[in-house]
């Protein structure tokens, strides 16, 4: 007879859920239409069915099938919510991404608000910051940009708070955690949530634990039990008992923690949630080790290691090893207990360098700023509307204002026009000084000409003279030698254009050298290959320790180059004529000085290399302005020692290249 009774309940149950499927596909087939794109109305639809993924995918091939775009991105997330709470995170970002795609083609930004907020949950949970902490803020700045939010946008906003905190939480920032989380904390107050409270409450408790503030931990954690035993969640009474014990073995309160840890194992277990199964694993093993049960502890510990291999829980690993080294340690297992310290650390840097917290804290910097700066456009706008609604309420004051008003007007057009005149003659003087600074720039180019190429050009023409006047003494290796004099001559006026090319571009404005560490025996060997025509003098280069020096090459070769003709000319053409160049250090200064024997000089024949206003002729002083110009763009200091009969030193002074770096 209990056979047959059993059977006939058997047949009764099949036939009423047959009956609620046809029930089922009969208002979805009538609900689910292209033209339904009210987030609120799809989700009330539904609501009931959240948890029942068969008809949630028979709808969503409905949905495909009608083309209802808006509807299958809200199904996309549903389903996608129910695999992030069964662990299968790698289908639950598919769905969630898929959603994501969808709100975006049809601009729906509750669903997008939505799927942004899923995916960081999903990524979060597999300790993965980066993508978490981005599609949090993305959500997030979405709410932002919305002047008026409903209350389905206000529970978002409150989700991408609390999920940032989290993030925070992880990242060690507990204040901008705690701020996170009492700011959504408010948010789901006004929205009278009590899960949303229940959640921030628990997350609020997270960050006193990790300050060590135990005692407030448990304070909100309770607060948070007592809320989720108000709406009976299972969930919430799990993850608030594992908080609280987990609270009690830090206060050297096992046995009470025990006592609230080892009933969640069951929950968890029956919910499927792998996250929350393998941090009670681990709590109920810790659990059992502070009450010297080592063999069971072990075993739990294990487990939820175990499990949190399989989901890649990162953080929940180090933990895990860090009880077995404890463990170990305890049983005098050095050497386990040493591996398992090393694996301890080797997660927990592993988690470090997976969130790279540089580049996190960088962007957390950066959205906050962006967040407060919102914030004070909002209170600036705010306090605009607040003058503007003054204003218009002192109506009896409206003739005395526009009499101000007035006279305002009056004054101001009265100052511009003063200022306006002020500027143009401003501009007209700077314009005038232009014009006098482009005519001394194009005196000096024409005068340089005259002086650094005529030197080059005068080689040349000597060997065409040459040539023409007395081929017949022009055996074959004295033609080669003056082909090869005549080739560097050449050179050196090529050389010379592109000097005066500089020094010209120099003159305009905003022209920059180029500074650099140059080795000297660089501008040593350039000064050689110049000058080697010049063989009836000697010439000698000392560089003491391979020195360096800071400055434009360029600029620096063309002053060189014009102080070593100065040198040739002042030797007259001695018969023991010498030129030495020379690099040293000074007093943490890199100087490079030229010598000559030659004819020397007085004061007054340098007064070029000082003063701007010395004025350029065509047979002396032109070398100097040159020198001058470029010594002020490299910010070098020029110093002469010079004494008629004896010769002239000139010293080009740098600060050293160590400076520079």
């Amino acid at each position: 007879m209990r056979r047959i009774i059993l059977v006939f309940v058997f047949i009764l149950n099949v036939w009423a859920s047959l009956a609620q499927d046809q029930t089922f596909q009969q208002k979805a087939n009538s609900f689910i239409q292209p033209g339904v794109t009210d987030y609120k109305e799809i989700k009330a639809f539904f609501r009931p069915y959240r948890r029942d993924t068969a008809k949630l995918s028979n709808a969503l091939n409905m949905a495909i099938a009608k083309k209802a775009v808006v509807i299958q991105a809200f199904l996309y997330n549903e389903l996608g919510t129910f695999y992030r709470d069964i662990s299968d995170y790698k289908k639950s970002k598919d769905y969630h991404t898929k959603a994501l795609i969808l709100a975006k083609q049809t601009k729906n930004i509750y669903l997008e608000i939505a799927a942004y907020n899923m995916l960081g949950v999903v990524y979060r949970r597999i300790d993965s910051i980066k993508p978490a902490i981005d599609n949090h803020q993305n959500a997030l700045n979405l709410v932002n940009s919305l002047k008026n939010k409903d209350d389905e946008i206000l529970k978002s906003q409150a989700i991408s708070l609390n999920s940032l905190g989290n993030v925070f939480l992880t990242l060690n920032q507990f204040e901008m955690a705690k701020e996170n989380f009492v700011t959504s904390l408010e948010i789901e107050k006004k929205l009278n949530n009590n899960l949303g409270l229940a959640i921030n409450y628990q997350n609020i408790g997270g960050v006193f634990e990790s300050q060590d503030q135990l005692d407030s931990a448990m304070v909100n954690y309770k607060k948070s039990l007592a809320i989720n035993e108000k709406i009976d969640s299972d969930l919430g009474r799990m993850i608030c008992n594992n908080s609280i014990g987990q609270v009690l073995l830090k206060q050297n309160r096992p046995k009470e923690a025990f006592d609230y840890i080892n009933p969640t194992i069951e929950i968890a277990e029956k919910l499927g949630d792998d996250f929350y199964t393998a941090s009670s694993y681990i709590n109920l093993g810790w659990a059992y080790f502070e009450l010297r049960d080592n063999v069971k502890g072990k075993r739990f510990i294990n487990k939820g290691l175990e499990l949190s291999k399989n989901r890649n829980y990162i953080s929940y690993i180090s933990s895990a090893y860090l009880l077995l080294s404890q463990i170990a340690k305890s049983e005098r297992d050095f050497q386990t207990a040493l591996k398992y310290k090393d694996l301890h650390i080797e997660y927990k840097e592993k988690l470090a360098s997976d969130k790279n917290l540089k580049y996190l804290f960088d962007l957390i910097s950066k959205y906050e700023n962006e967040r407060k700066e919102n914030m004070l456009k909002l209170k600036d706008k705010e306090l605009k509307i607040s003058r503007l609604m003054i204003y218009k309420t002192n109506t009896q004051k409206k003739f005395l204002f526009v009499g101000l008003l007035l006279l305002s007007i009056l004054g101001v057009v009265l100052f511009y026009q003063n200022r306006l005149k002020k500027i143009n003659n401003a501009k007209l003087a700077a314009l005038n000084n232009d014009l006098v600074e482009a005519n001394k720039v194009r005196t000096k180019f024409f005068s340089i000409l005259n002086h650094d190429l005529r030197a080059p050009v005068a080689s040349i023409i000597q060997f065409l003279h040459f040539q023409k006047d007395c081929p017949e003494m022009l055996d074959d290796e004295l033609k080669e030698s003056f082909e090869n004099k005549t080739l560097v001559a050449a050179e050196n006026l090529l050389h010379n254009m592109e000097d005066l090319l500089l020094w010209s571009k120099g003159q305009m404005e905003g022209f920059k050298p180029q500074m650099q560490n140059i080795e000297v025996n660089t501008l040593f060997a350039d000064i050689q290959s110049m000058y080697n025509l010049n063989s009836q003098y000697q010439f000698v280069y000392i560089n003491t320790g391979l020195i360096s020096v800071f400055s434009d090459e360029n600029f620096l070769k063309t002053i060189m180059r014009n102080l070593t003709s100065n040198a040739i000319k002042a030797l007259n053409n001695r018969t023991e004529g010498v030129i030495t160049w020379k690099a040293e250090l000074v007093d943490n200064h890199t100087v490079l000085s030229i010598t000559d024997n030659g004819v020397g000089a007085k004061p007054e024949q340098f007064r070029a290399l000082y003063d701007d206003k010395a004025e350029v002729g065509s047979k002396s002083g032109l070398g100097l302005h040159l020198i001058r110009d470029l010594a002020k763009l490299i910010q070098c200091t020029i110093r002469v020692n010079s004494k008629p009969a004896e010769g002239t030193e000139i010293s080009l002074i740098f600060n050293r290249p160590a400076d520079h770096a």
